[in-house]
């Protein structure tokens, strides 16, 4: 039988990892399920790839078959209302199922209320749908049925999710411009070396001179790009291809992570908006009832950063030995002390959950003033690269020219 390697959240919160030998990963899912776990990833040990654990009854989803962040934030809205107004939790995901018009997430919410109506809780039913419902949302419903707050945290997740999209398209449409400027200019500049430059060849070889450096050059560039556009085409896939399985790896994904902290002015800029995710996303789930242990046996899987998810392993670890929250946020050295400074007085006060969403906000607009900085430096740069670029083609084409009119004369 295959071995697969796991990681799954016990009742707690706490992360454990370790082996099965199992047939496949439905059986290695089902067994830790069977065992109190809920598994994070299940992959078969050696491949290196890290897949998301997926139940037997879950409606497939794949790229051209989603559910989108915005259905589910709609979906979490009606749904609070629909409980809130005393309609019955199988009716209401009935009648979202019908208002629904994302046939993927129909399909979903059918089997849904398929499980609860065979007696499963709604936290479990939407468990087995790990690509629709992230280990947040998971969590914070298993709360608000425990607490018997499921409506007021369901608004809180659907506000949320409206945050976090916001951001998001914030961050998008800041980085458009600059990204048509490069695609463009790119395509501007391949079209003028592959068809325009090689126009000139006959016209040099006529002037029975020796060329300058820079026509030979961008002749020679020209001639390379003519004969192996579709190598290089094929080359540039490869390398997205090989980096996109290689990001899919532990190791990988902590190597590119950590590069992008460490680049000039961008690492800032990630470490601002990881630390904005983890208050937003650890102060809702405070908020909703899930334990501190929990709570950070959660929020790691979703700041989008392995460095800092592993420094909160860290953090979590030393917490569960008793010390305070902001003294292991301190230790990682990936918590600003601004944060640390407010996670300690919201301790003190015990208010800890408007402590970080003041700091998620706060972050938040920080992150969204440094963008709109970084663009409108990066803008003009994009244009003057290349203008740099159009002009040394033009200079080089019109350089034998000038030296054959320098001869002449």
């Amino acid at each position: 039988m295959p071995t697969f390697r796991y990681s799954a959240l016990d009742a707690a919160g706490s992360r454990s990892s370790g082996t099965l030998v199992v047939d496949d990963e439905q059986s290695a899912v089902r067994q830790l399920r069977s065992q109190g776990l809920f598994p994070i990833k299940v992959h078969l040990e050696g491949s290196g790839l890290s897949l998301d654990a997926r139940d037997e009854g879950e409606v497939p989803i794949g790229m051209f078959r989603r559910v989108k962040q915005a259905d589910l934030a709609i979906f979490s809205r009606q749904l609070a209302d629909l409980v809130r107004a005393g309609l019955p939790l199988l009716r209401s995901i009935h009648a979202l199922s019908e208002h629904t018009e994302n046939a993927v997430f129909v399909e979903v919410l059918n089997k849904v209320a398929e499980d609860l109506s065979g007696g499963t809780s709604l936290a479990d039913a939407l468990a087995a749908h790990p690509r629709v419902f992230p280990t947040l949302y998971v969590s914070m419903v298993r709360a608000g049925e425990a607490s018997g707050q499921l409506p007021e945290i369901l608004a809180r997740l659907a506000d949320l999710q409206e945050t976090e999209r916001a951001r998001r398209s914030q961050i998008m449409s800041a980085l458009t411009y600059p990204l048509m400027l490069v695609c463009v200019g790119t395509l501007a500049v391949s079209l003028l070396v592959t068809f325009l430059v090689p126009r000139f060849k006959q016209i040099f070889e006529d002037l029975g001179r020796a060329l300058p450096a820079p026509t030979q050059f961008l002749m020679d560039l020209s001639e390379f790009m003519g004969q192996w556009w579709w190598a290089i085409l094929l080359g540039i896939v490869g390398l997205l291809f090989a980096y996109k399985l290689w990001s899919r790896t532990p190791r990988g994904r902590l190597a590119i992570d950590g590069a992008k902290l460490k680049i000039p002015r961008v690492g800032r800029l990630v470490e601002r908006m990881v630390v904005a995710r983890f208050a937003r996303t650890f102060g809702t789930l405070l908020h909703g009832g899930v334990e501190v242990l929990q709570a950070f046996g959660v929020v790691r899987d979703v700041v989008g950063n392995e460095v800092i998810a592993r420094a909160i392993d860290e953090a979590r670890d030393k917490v569960r030995e008793g010390d305070t929250i902001h003294g292991p946020l301190r230790e990682t050295g990936h918590f600003p002390p601004v944060v640390v400074h407010m996670v300690a007085l919201g301790e003190e006060t015990g208010n800890m959950e408007g402590v970080l969403n003041s700091i998620a906000d706060s972050f938040d607009q920080e992150v969204e003033n440094r963008v709109r900085a970084l663009m409108s430096l990066l803008e003009p740069l994009i244009i003057i690269a290349l203008g740099a670029v159009v002009f040394f083609i033009v200079a080089a084409m019109l350089l034998p020219i000038f030296q054959l009119n320098v001869g002449a004369s």
